[in-house]
């Protein structure tokens, strides 16, 4: 018996179009997505990014806003919110939604590693430092956070901090594999990499860059 595409198998097909660039072909799939579920957030998540890929911005935005209504627990609108204020030169907007992201999941880095990166754009380096490390303190595997950090103390130079800092990630990752996602491991060696590449320890960055291809080819091209 044939049974009728789902809601999520369009929202699927909207994100896989968007990252072909097949955006008049996304806009159809996902408008499909809400008409089968029109208070699924991460539908609308879908139907807003492929809004913005299109470059209908205030589509986008108030597409965002409907899936932070929907689901007001949820992270992500926020984040995308956030995100899309931020290109739109409405800093405070920005803010005060990566804090609203913070505020319904402190224990999730995302919305203190997107807000460090707001502030990071901005050359506010005492304010991306503390967001990047109230990321670190939140995030229950520490592997994104901790890459995002040791990334930031590297542009600011502080290379024994960012070693440490990936060095961990990396430890993190290679324990506890069965728990965090391999590509983010993957992420933490190919950093690494770059910073050993940076201070001349080409052996160890050859190193990481084996290890992680070994974990995750796609990510190590």
């Amino acid at each position: 018996q044939h049974m009728p595409a789902s809601d999520l198998i369009y929202a699927a097909s909207a994100r896989s179009l968007l990252a072909q660039g097949k955006l008049d072909q996304a806009v159809n799939a996902s408008q499909q997505a809400i008409s089968l579920a029109p208070v699924n957030a991460f539908d609308l998540l879908a139907v807003g990014q492929v809004y913005e890929a299109k470059g209908q911005i205030q589509q986008a935005e108030d597409i965002y806003k409907q899936a932070a209504s929907v689901d007001q627990q949820l992270v992500d609108p926020y984040i995308a919110l956030g995100k899309l204020q931020a290109r739109l030169n409405r800093p405070d907007e920005a803010i005060a939604n990566f804090n609203k992201a913070i505020q319904v999941a402190p224990g999730d880095y995302r919305g203190y590693t997107a807000l460090g990166a707001f502030y990071q754009s901005r050359d506010q380096k005492d304010n991306a430092l503390a967001s990047y490390q109230q990321g670190v303190a939140a995030d229950k595997s520490q592997v994104e956070s901790l890459v995002a950090l040791g990334q930031y103390y590297q542009l600011l130079g502080r290379l024994n901090d960012a070693q440490q800092a990936l060095a961990q990630a990396v430890s993190i990752g290679s324990i506890a594999l069965q728990h965090v996602n391999q590509s983010s491991s993957a992420q933490a060696l190919i950093a690494l990499a770059s910073l050993n590449t940076l201070r001349n320890n080409r052996v160890a960055a050859e190193q990481n860059l084996k290890q992680a291809i070994t974990l995750a080819p796609a990510d190590a091209d």
